[in-house]
């Protein structure tokens, strides 16, 4: 079942009321993801498909980086005032690191 609260749109067991999403903006966002619930309740016993109602949610398309943005260097930060990033060291695999000697003071 789905329920408006203060903060948005909940779906619901009907028979424990465990919250099964939310909150969600809209109330037909609720709705998709009820269709999910009940499609994957029903998978088991059924092998047809998802219902109609179920529709995968369109993508959103990533924003474009600009030219500016795309050629900045780390040294562009440093001259910002800004420490430098440092590229992660890549470890080769299986390789053994190497047990520092034991000292007693």
């Amino acid at each position: 079942m789905i329920v408006q609260k203060p903060d948005g749109w909940y779906v619901l067991s009907e028979s424990t009321g465990k919250n099964l999403g939310g909150p969600f903006g809209t109330r037909a966002e609720a709705e998709h993801r009820l269709a999910q619930v009940e499609y994957f309740k029903n998978r088991a016993s059924s092998d047809d498909g998802p219902p109609a109602a179920f529709k995968p949610r369109p993508v959103k398309k990533a924003k474009a980086v600009s030219a500016a943005k795309a050629k900045a260097s780390p040294t562009a930060a440093s001259a910002k005032g800004r420490p430098a990033l440092k590229p992660p060291v890549a470890k080769a695999i299986g390789a053994k690191a190497k047990a520092k000697p034991k000292t007693r003071a």
